[in-house]
């Protein structure tokens, strides 16, 4: 889901997270990538552990007519190692809008799949299919490209949607599209459009679920618009999709289905974002399916709600659900949309309605995007996802039914170095790395018979993730020779080493 274009820097894993009451909080970063966008939890490598997709766009901007360049690029990373593959996809314009991970070609086997939109008019959107080939290769088989598309796709989800035992995938436009479509896999690696809804409104959200509690599952749909902002639920009828319920147009923009007050049976939950068309109905809201229609049961306090999630993001046991939201708190932004309180936060229900568990504000001035509910560490137990630019894992403990908690760290953090790009090359290259705490930085390029080349970095730095760009000059003043060259971090004793190719 977007909530107008969001203003992210860098692209991080925090793997080490301390929060308490007190609202405290200290930092271990490694990075995974530049700047993400969105990600997925699952198993792609037919292993029994888990990885994270991650989707990167740069340089996002607030919309005034003039995109930039963006980067477009999908990683795996894999916990405990880091990143083990990435595609930077398609050239020119564009970003990584979502990723999902599932069986879309219903072969016992997790693939990824990759949204691409297209930030200028007339440009081209993409949807691609990403099957694991061994080794650490993840290779491309499916791809089909919609033309005239600004951004084009938004969001998508894999499931059974028509109840025939085959999973399906959903995939959500927005824009000049502002439809859903129904992919079958038709055989080996051919999809097919099997459903489009035609023009409804901007898609920023879909689900494969069973929304109303008969044992099938719908797709449920996140709408916004220039007014129009809804959430729909489509049921199969044995020939299409035919819309089931259409929500009051009350600015909710994304939505997910689960059994949010643990009593066996699936609720809607609705997060409103308002825009400046529904100020007022700006929130979370929570429906249930009964006679006919779906109603109303609980609604938040004004936030301004721009993602929600369902699971036991506090690690209640016996497991019990809750509400994972991300918002912006509409007192600030009544007053200044770029000084904000953004940040996640969980709602749990206590028998009688829901009670804000936790908020955790993320860093000023950033619009929290994307968060999720995942075992991302493959330790056993979930962890709360936030990306607000950065990929960041929280984990709560110490929760026992709704009482408090804390949360507290999820592995020890790490240097990163990341591999340069373009690699090989032959002029420029970047190198992004990242320290996890305040330290002495060198980074040293090195060639075959271990001379320093290259003193690239030679200082003292906060923690945080950083880039340098090499030109192929040594520290003479002179081009170096073609060939395989070293690369090294060190950071107050502690050292990382890549390989980079020079050609000419």
């Amino acid at each position: 889901m977007s909530k107008r274009f969001l203003p992210l820097f860098v692209l991080a894993i925090l793997l080490s997270a301390q929060l308490c009451f007190a609202q405290s909080i200290s930092k271990d970063v490694v990075p995974a990538a530049n700047t993400a966008r969105c990600f997925a939890v699952g198993n792609v490598d037919l292993s029994s552990a888990n990885e994270i997709a991650i989707g990167e766009s740069e340089s996002f901007m607030w919309y005034d007519g003039n995109f930039p360049q963006y980067r477009r690029a999908l990683y795996v990373y894999r916990p405990g190692t880091g990143i083990v593959w990435y595609d930077t996809m398609y050239a020119g314009e564009g970003g990584v809008q979502a990723v999902c991970i599932g069986d879309v070609n219903n072969d016992g086997v997790n693939e990824i799949a990759v949204l691409n939109g297209s930030a200028t008019d007339g440009g081209q959107a993409h949807l691609s299919i990403w099957a694991y080939s061994g080794g650490d290769i993840w290779t491309n088989v499916w791809d089909t490209t919609y033309s005239s598309q600004r951004f084009g796709e938004r969001d998508l989800a894999i499931g059974d949607c028509d109840n025939d035992g085959q999973n399906e995938l959903v995939v959500g436009f927005d824009w000049y599209g502002r439809c859903f479509r129904v992919y079958e896999h038709t055989g080996s690696n051919n999809f097919t459009e099997s459903f489009n809804s035609g023009y409804i409104s901007d898609v920023r959200s879909v689900q494969v679920a069973d929304c109303d509690n008969d044992g099938n599952n719908e797709i449920l749909v996140g709408t916004a618009n220039w007014g129009t902002w809804d959430v729909r639920v489509y049921k199969w009828n044995g020939s299409a999709y035919a819309l089931q319920w259409d929500s009051p147009t009350i600015g909710q923009m994304h939505a997910v289905c689960g059994d949010v007050d643990n009593d066996g049976l699936n609720e809607i939950v609705a997060a409103s974002h308002g825009g400046d068309w529904h100020p007022d109905s700006v929130g979370i809201r929570v429906y249930r399916y009964n006679a006919g229609t779906y109603n109303l049961l609980w609604q938040s306090p004004k936030i301004l709600a721009c993602d929600v999630q369902i699971g036991n993001a506090l690690n209640v046991s016996p497991s019990k659900n809750q509400i994972l939201f991300s918002a912006v708190w509409w007192s600030d932004v009544a007053s200044s949309f770029d000084t904000c309180s953004a940040g996640w936060g969980v709602y749990a229900w206590n028998g009688a309605t829901f009670e804000l568990k936790y908020f955790h504000q993320t860093e000023p001035n950033h619009w929290e995007s994307w968060v999720g509910i995942a075992d991302a560490d493959n330790d056993g137990i979930s962890e709360i996802i936030s990306a607000p630019g950065q990929i960041v894992l929280y984990q709560a403990s110490g929760w026992t039914g709704v009482s408090s908690g804390s949360i507290t760290p999820t592995r020890d953090a790490a240097l990163f170095l990341n591999q340069n790009y373009p690699n090989p090359t032959q002029s420029f290259t970047t190198i992004a790395y990242s320290i996890p705490n305040n330290g002495f930085v060198k980074l040293n390029i090195y060639n075959a018979l271990g001379q320093v080349v290259k003193s690239a970095v030679n200082e003292a730095k906060k923690a945080g993730n950083y880039k340098f760009t090499w030109n192929g000059i040594n520290n003479d003043g002179q081009r170096v020779a073609s060939g395989t060259y070293l690369y090294s971090l060190e950071v107050d004793g502690k050292a990382t080493t890549k390989k980079m190719m020079i050609l000419k």
